[in-house]
């Protein structure tokens, strides 16, 4: 555990570690090109994957081809690039494997009965501190500002970060919080990690976290951790215009979320 929150184990290489490290280079370079797309580049020319991924324009070729006909990839009429629908498939199936899910799409489907609004049900990756949203349930009411599955960020504020790392003692969430890259994203945002951690240890103590304007203005989060065995591994979240969701719905909201997960025998760490 201490490997996946603190700093990490550098490994030595010996003759056998390099050889095998030589062994999947390839595998290694054929996920490269598959995470250099994003929300912001779906489509990618030859020479922006190269860029991508810092590989020679041939290298990427060869190795795309190979993509193509597996079905990981596949090529516009100009050229340029795209993921394949093997990706979906294989997305499906992982979405089905998602303990997160398995424990908590009862619940948030409840939530979201209960409560009218967006549910979102996000993994936290805390090897690389990561967060992907693996489900949402949408309101009746419209949201401007949505979280589409498989979006995947890096641990930052906002809700489900707190309440992901109110899971954790204070000494681990403090180390974690040290390590973290706090980008503002609005003019609300926490960036500082001490004010970031009193946050946390305020959400540790009443069993939730909040958010008002931090990763979107005009829009509001409560968040509740997930964990399996001890250990957190996602949040449930809702989130909703601040317009419908004052500080004391908010309130009401969290309590919602914490009986529907006592109902259910979820751990959400009380």
């Amino acid at each position: 555990m201490h490997d996946l929150v603190g700093e990490g184990a550098m490994t030595n290489l010996g003759g056998a570690g390099r050889e095998r490290r030589a062994g999947v280079r390839a595998v290694e370079r054929a996920f490269d090109i598959l995470t250099a797309f994003s929300d912001a580049h779906p489509r990618l020319a030859l020479h922006e994957l190269a860029d991508a991924t810092c590989l020679p324009k041939a290298s990427v070729h060869r190795i795309a081809t190979s993509m193509i006909d597996y079905g990981f990839l596949r090529q516009a009429e100009d050229g340029s690039y795209m993921l394949g629908m093997r990706v979906v498939e294989l997305a499906r199936f992982a979405s089905n494997s998602s303990t997160l899910l398995q424990i908590g799409k009862p619940v948030a489907t409840e939530i979201a009965r209960l409560t009218g609004e967006t549910v979102l049900t996000a993994e936290v990756d805390w090897r690389d501190r990561t967060v992907l949203v693996v489900d949402r349930i949408d309101a009746e009411h419209s949201l401007t500002v949505l979280s589409p599955i498989g979006r995947r960020s890096h641990l930052s504020c906002g809700c489900i970060a707190k309440a992901a790392l109110s899971a954790w003692p204070a000494e681990t969430a403090n180390r974690i919080i040290n390590q973290l890259n706090l980008v503002a994203r609005t003019p609300r945002s926490i960036t500082d990690r001490a004010r970031l951690a009193e946050e946390v240890q305020l959400s540790r103590e009443r069993g939730y976290a909040t958010e008002q304007d931090e990763f979107n203005l005009g829009v509001v989060g409560i968040g509740v951790p997930v964990l399996e065995a001890g250990w957190p591994i996602g949040v449930i979240a809702v989130v909703a215009p601040s317009v419908r969701c004052n500080s004391r719905q908010m309130t009401h909201i969290s309590g919602q979320m914490r009986d529907v997960m006592a109902k259910y025998g979820v751990d959400s760490g009380e």
